[in-house]
């Protein structure tokens, strides 16, 4: 069986922790084949360091060379165009969040690759960190009981001062939404992960360094269908105690009627009893490579394993229309297998823009009727 061949467009920051999980993933059957990006230089010195053959002078080039998958890592106001490219020339896709523009843009992506027949799936990685697993293991086997609350405080500490995000990711500064948009976004599908859907949500948000456009601070409450409630507290100007305050970017505490689970800022997964003073580490495994616990590589090894056995799986003759599309690696299963679909992750849009709704009408949002007038 050939390796499925990778194609990659963008070379910021994050890109070179894709790379690497691309590169880690050849012996599971994945190869890179082409890098393109608008900063020629950068492209140039990933294209060395990654040992990727081919740096694409532009889109058509990309094209013509068929890769079996694309990986979008590319600012949202350039995704949309190029997911309609890669979707008319039946190429699978992986999108960097955040999700296009705007909610209308990210609904039309779906609509339009639907369309196409062309797998798109949304790279969050944040379920994929090796803590939230373990949570969710303990919350499926019942550990808590019934779900009270969970509560995530977001406290990377990196948004002080005249300098705030420049030396990684300088475009944090231009974004007229940013704590929810880019930051909270990633607990809101955590929590949705964990607990299921969001019914309704409240926010207050506000900003604190006026050196950027956006919101850098606020808490946001969630109303879960299962009764449960969320908050997530964030303030991406003050720290945590941890040795590296971007590994879980925060503290979290999940409380129930049989005990709490907590998770500190080294990665550390604890219960304690209701009742007792006693706590009892979660043992899982995982490593602290590249970045958050190595959930980039977990969340493409997770996509690879599953798009190429999932496309037209729900057809009666789906082997042989996956087979003759050029996606299926083996035979097709279950599509709901594949986490972060574009379609289902349009949900954490909608509660994304609930959020900014209610912040500024100070008020509860319904996620339904907000969805329904969308």
């Amino acid at each position: 069986m050939s390796p499925t061949r990778i194609a990659v467009i963008g070379s910021g920051y994050f890109s070179q922790f894709h790379l690497a999980a691309w590169q880690r993933l050849g012996p599971q059957g994945a190869r890179l084949c082409g890098l393109l990006s608008l900063d020629q230089q950068s492209a140039n010195a990933l294209c060395e360091r990654f040992s990727i053959s081919s740096c694409y002078k532009g889109l058509d080039e990309l094209i013509a060379d068929a890769p079996d998958l694309v990986d979008v890592i590319v600012p949202p106001d350039s995704q949309f165009d190029l997911i309609r490219r890669l979707a008319d020339a039946g190429i699978p896709i992986i999108c960097q969040k955040p999700f296009c523009r705007t909610l209308e843009q990210a609904q039309m992506a779906v609509a339009y690759c639907d369309k196409k027949n062309v797998p798109l799936v949304i790279h969050e990685n944040f379920r994929h960190q090796p803590w939230y697993r373990a949570i969710k293991a303990e919350l499926d086997k019942g550990r808590l009981g019934k779900v009270y609350q969970l509560t995530f405080r977001i406290r990377p500490g990196d948004g002080q001062g005249d300098d705030a995000y420049l030396d990684r990711q300088p475009y944090f500064r231009d974004q007229a939404r940013f704590l929810v948009r880019e930051t909270a976004v990633h607990w809101i599908d955590v929590f949705r992960f964990l607990v299921g859907e969001v019914e309704s949500v409240f926010a207050s948000l506000t900003q604190l360094n006026p050196a950027i456009k956006g919101e850098d601070a606020g808490i946001m409450l969630l109303r879960f269908a299962s009764g449960t409630r969320g908050l997530i507290d964030g303030n991406r100007l003050s720290d945590h105690d941890a040795d590296n305050t971007r590994l879980t970017m925060g503290e979290m505490l999940i409380e129930g009627e049989l005990g709490v689970l907590t998770l500190n800022g080294s990665g550390v997964v604890s219960f304690r009893a209701h009742g007792s003073q006693s706590i009892e580490p979660i043992n899982f495994a995982w490593q602290d490579v590249d970045f958050a616990g190595d959930c980039v590589y977990e969340t493409q090894k997770h996509i690879l394993r599953h798009i190429f056995t999932n496309l037209c799986a729900d057809s009666k003759n789906g082997a042989e229309k996956a087979q003759e599309s050029g996606y299926n690696r083996s035979p097709p299963q279950d599509l709901s297998l594949l986490e972060n679909t574009a379609k289902d992750y349009l949900i954490n849009r909608v509660v994304e823009s609930c959020l900014y709704e209610s912040s500024d009408r100070g008020c509860w949002i319904s996620i339904c009727e907000f969805a329904g007038q969308g």
